[in-house]
């Protein structure tokens, strides 16, 4: 986050840290109803991980107001574009 704050311009490394490079600029969203919006949609698409793993300890600590997320805007309106790894 302290990056993030001083300069807001990342790049993504989508599905590995050799993946596809997206530009963008990233924005810190501390707003827990926001915070606990996106945790929703993980438990969904993710639900054994996230009920074994990680699931109490990220309620937890967004109750806390120790949990943010971090939205990137793209550079590229369609980064993705032509790409046909099928890992990705």
């Amino acid at each position: 986050m302290k990056r993030i704050r001083r300069n807001p311009r990342v790049i993504c490394y989508v599905g590995r840290k050799d993946g596809p490079a997206i530009s963008g600029t990233a924005k810190i969203i501390t707003d827990r109803s926001e915070v606990a919006r996106v945790y929703r949609k993980y438990w969904k698409a993710h639900p054994v991980r996230m009920v074994i793993v990680i699931g109490l300890i990220i309620w937890v600590e967004m109750l806390l107001n120790q949990r943010v997320v971090v939205q990137v805007q793209p550079d590229d309106p369609n980064p993705l574009a032509g790409l046909t790894d099928p890992d990705i």
